[in-house]
């Protein structure tokens, strides 16, 4: 049984319709890579898979189970969700909006335990961010923001992390870390599934790929498979060549491989 499902999905706006005929399906250990071109429908997509926004039509499913019987407080315990920012008028610290993702596991107004600290300082040494414990959340830079954005998810416990473009903010080093620990999570059994404007983090960490242009699926399978050059110009409009560098795949516009270094 996939851990998340979605069967015929359209999903949208306040009842205007995005896109429709989206199916996939996210087992746990798998990392679900989510690329097209801007203003493809892919945010609003993840907030439908999520249960942030009700599906316009088709069915999302959380383990087998209707996602739209399923209740917030049950949803907050099995899917983690980073969006691409939280802008924020309180001066809450860093380690207070971790605390905040325990919630899902205490109750929106229990106070926090020592096993939730214990929690919330775990996950922000997952990301690296612990030395932003007793920080500002409206202080820090947009990059940590997200790193602790992330570990708020992770404080969750989370059985599915979704995570919308994670790595926009950061700077090449942060990304890679970002990348890093995706990878480590879904080798320990989480499922991932987040989005970017990016296909080689696809070729770097993804299981699969799924490729949204205009709220169309136009694909969706195992990234070594469906990761193609042809598939890429399909998606973005421009013609795209597939390379290899150490071993690793890469891509980029055919215009930008015949541009040559002049010293």
């Amino acid at each position: 049984m996939a851990l998340l499902a979605a069967r015929d999905l359209a999903f949208g706006h306040h009842g205007r319709r995005v896109g429709q005929g989206v199916s996939l399906a996210l087992e746990a250990g798998e990392v679900l890579c989510l690329l097209g071109p801007n203003g493809g429908g892919k945010t609003t997509l993840l907030k439908t898979l999520v249960g942030l926004k009700p599906a316009l039509g088709g069915m999302v499913a959380l383990e087998g189970e209707p996602l739209a019987g399923v209740s917030a407080a049950r949803r907050a315990r099995r899917i983690g969700f980073v969006p691409q920012s939280a802008p924020s008028s309180f001066a809450f610290t860093v380690r207070e909006m971790v605390l905040m993702g325990r919630a899902a596991r205490r109750g929106l107004f229990a106070q926090p335990t020592t096993a939730d600290g214990g929690a919330a300082d775990a996950a922000l040494e997952r990301v690296g961010a612990g030395f932003l414990a007793a920080r500002a959340f409206t202080a820090i830079s947009g990059g940590e923001r997200q790193m602790v954005l992330i570990a708020r998810a992770l404080a969750q416990q989370p059985r599915l992390l979704v995570l919308d473009e994670p790595t926009a903010s950061l700077d090449f080093a942060n990304q890679d870390k970002v990348l890093i620990l995706l990878a480590e999570l879904a080798a320990e059994g989480l499922a991932v599934l987040f989005s970017t404007h990016h296909p080689d983090q696809a070729f770097a960490v993804g299981t699969h790929v799924a490729m949204l242009r205009d709220g169309t699926l136009m694909r969706h399978g195992p990234v070594a498979d469906t990761l193609t050059a042809e598939n890429l110009t399909e998606l973005y409009g421009r013609a795209v060549v597939v390379g290899e560098v150490d071993g690793r795949k890469v891509c980029f516009t055919r215009d930008v491989a015949g541009v040559g270094l002049s010293g």
